[in-house]
């Protein structure tokens, strides 16, 4: 799986970077965009794995990091939701232009909700999955709104997450307060598959249920029995992209393997 390092510039002039992953037996049939969980990036190593297992199939995937993180430029502090919204559709505009409209959008917990709200907005994407995705936005509001993140800086706040320190901003928490995601996920028109563990103890399966419940069809919900959160485990990962490559398939444009 031949990989590249890209960087590209979004709406707002801002520097993103990239990985792009090719199949490396020449079969590119279409692309596929993968968006981080929060605060994550890029370099997740599962992300590598599921990547492996699409690209194994014939569909190129997209990682990039949001603006801030990873190896992007920009203030992290001064984003929002919907400024991870706008990278996606920036994103799939940079394929579409250098490569092949992205058929399939791929998120992890806060990056699901991102890639079913930018869904609305990449007209060449035809299914969304979603992987440990939180089913509202206030979810992660009342994680990060406690008093405890509190700083001396108007506006600010401070959180430690996964042994990182970042500052994010009230305009933040606002944006997770009053996103809407039950009529976007009602009124998604893209096929959707649901992917989440029985025991993810930073997002609940109750979410999960709920996105299932609400979508209309098609729509798939797979187990990731033992998984944790971030599929740790590489046979977790991999089993999770191959569940992805296998479903897609029959909602592509194209057909599959060339037949």
């Amino acid at each position: 799986m031949p990989t590249k390092k890209l960087y590209f510039t979004n709406r707002s002039g801002i520097e993103l970077a990239a990985y792009i992953d090719i199949p490396d037996n020449g079969n590119l049939r279409t692309f596929a965009t993968l968006a981080h969980c929060f605060t994550c990036s890029r370099f997740i190593k599962s992300y590598s794995h599921i990547s492996r297992m699409l690209c194994a199939e014939g569909i190129g995937v997209m990682r990039l990091d949001f603006t801030g993180i990873g190896e992007s430029r920009g203030d992290f502090s001064r984003t929002t939701f919907h400024t991870n919204i706008d990278d996606l559709v920036d994103a799939a505009g940079f394929l579409e232009q250098h490569y092949l409209p992205p058929q399939l959008l791929i998120g992890h917990s806060l990056g699901g909700l991102a890639s079913l709200a930018a869904a609305q907005h990449i007209y060449s994407s035809r299914a969304v999955t979603v992987i440990g995705t939180p089913d509202e936005t206030i979810h992660l509001y009342r994680l990060l709104s406690s008093e405890r993140t509190r700083t001396d800086k108007p506006g600010k706040r401070a959180i430690t997450l996964g042994g990182k320190r970042f500052t994010i901003s009230d305009a933040l928490l606002e944006s997770l307060r009053h996103q809407q995601m039950r009529d976007i996920i009602e009124n998604l028109d893209k096929a959707l598959l649901i992917l989440h563990a029985p025991d993810d103890d930073t997002v609940s399966l109750a979410s999960g249920e709920r996105i299932f419940a609400t979508a209309r069809h098609p729509k798939s919900f797979v187990s990731l029995d033992s998984a944790d959160h971030l599929l740790n485990k590489e046979s977790d990962a991999r089993y999770a992209g191959r569940i992805i490559a296998d479903w897609v398939g029959r909602y592509l444009l194209i057909p599959a393997n060339g037949e």
